[in-house]
């Protein structure tokens, strides 16, 4: 893990390798958008439409982050 100064893990750099399926290819990722009741696949696709989307809005910094 890469921890701070304080010796707290850095969160940011996992929650970026585990939500890019193409970073872990073969790995279950699941999801669910605002007002989901349950969580659905997270697949290649629907990772693409997220994008687009984010970058639609000018947030694409927020999904890379």
């Amino acid at each position: 893990f890469q921890y701070t100064q304080t010796q707290k893990i850095l969160v940011g750099p996992l929650k970026r390798a585990h939500f890019d399926p193409t970073r872990l290819p073969g790995s279950p990722i699941y999801w669910r958008q605002r007002g989901d009741t349950s969580f659905r696949p997270l697949g290649p696709e629907v990772y693409e439409n997220l994008r687009t989307g984010f970058a639609a809005s000018e947030r694409l910094e927020l999904l890379d982050r």
